[in-house]
């Protein structure tokens, strides 16, 4: 039977730039979809997002089992973004997983009632990443070769095996036909759980065969994005100001 004591609870998108409070007795996995940085270098040619505070401790207490940060924001202000994010984090004693070694927990492990978890991430080139700086590869491009090898790697040292993607059309309340094809082998392939983040609308979600899906989480915190700087150039000039589409789920 499902209770607080041995349910995770998976949310969309989070952007932590207020310091709101929820109110959950269960153990909680986000998406942070931005660096925690006050960096003044954004990257060029993209839409740019950033929290210049760390309100995570503020918003969810103690219930965040772990963050990842696997997307396609969360080198919006390059390495110096991603360090101090990681800064941020380690100093409010919050897990993460998402990027593309070992050191930085991917695969992330964590004993959660007497259950053992693995975490695996990807993201997907629609969504418009940055992946390295220079030589350092530093997000994990998805590859679903190379995602069911880790899973078969990984699925004897686990109880369950979550994989956390960052992909879906924006804005879009179904998944792609393609996405519903490698959600599927995954599950096939021996990971329980597939959750997905970036489309910031919810997706359909169920159960595959003995696992579940759901293709996209949607906005937990996001801004309204309103008249927001993006699309630097080189010398750190904005190119546009851009606003979000108004969803009811935003």
């Amino acid at each position: 039977m499902l209770t607080k004591e041995n349910s995770i609870l998976f949310l969309g998108d989070v952007a932590p730039y207020r310091p709101y409070v929820f109110k959950n007795d269960c153990r909680v996995v986000i998406n942070l979809e931005c660096p925690i940085t006050t960096g003044t270098v954004p990257a060029t040619g993209k839409i740019i997002l950033a929290a210049g505070q760390n309100h995570l401790k503020t918003i969810f207490d103690s219930k965040l089992l772990c963050v990842s940060l696997s997307n396609n924001h969360i080198l919006d202000f390059g390495i110096e973004g991603l360090e101090s994010t990681i800064y941020e984090l380690e100093k409010a004693g919050i897990k993460y997983f998402g990027l593309n070694n070992k050191e930085n927990n991917n695969p992330f492990i964590v004993n959660f009632n007497n259950i053992k978890v693995v975490f695996l991430s990807a993201v997907d080139d629609s969504t418009s990443p940055i992946y390295d700086f220079g030589k350092t590869n530093l997000l994990s491009r998805l590859d679903i070769t190379e995602m069911l090898e880790k899973i078969k790697s990984v699925r004897r040292l686990a109880d369950r095996v979550v994989i956390f993607l960052h992909w879906g059309e924006e804005d879009y309340s179904l998944p792609t036909e393609n996405e519903i094809r490698i959600a599927q082998e995954l599950i096939e392939g021996g990971a329980d759980i597939v959750i997905g983040s970036h489309a910031h609308s919810p997706q359909p979600a169920g159960k595959y065969r003995n696992g579940i899906i759901a293709f996209n989480l949607g906005n937990f915190i996001m801004p309204k994005l309103k008249k927001t700087p993006s699309y630097f150039d080189a010398s750190g000039i904005p190119g546009l100001l851009f606003s979000g589409r108004k969803m009811l789920w935003n």
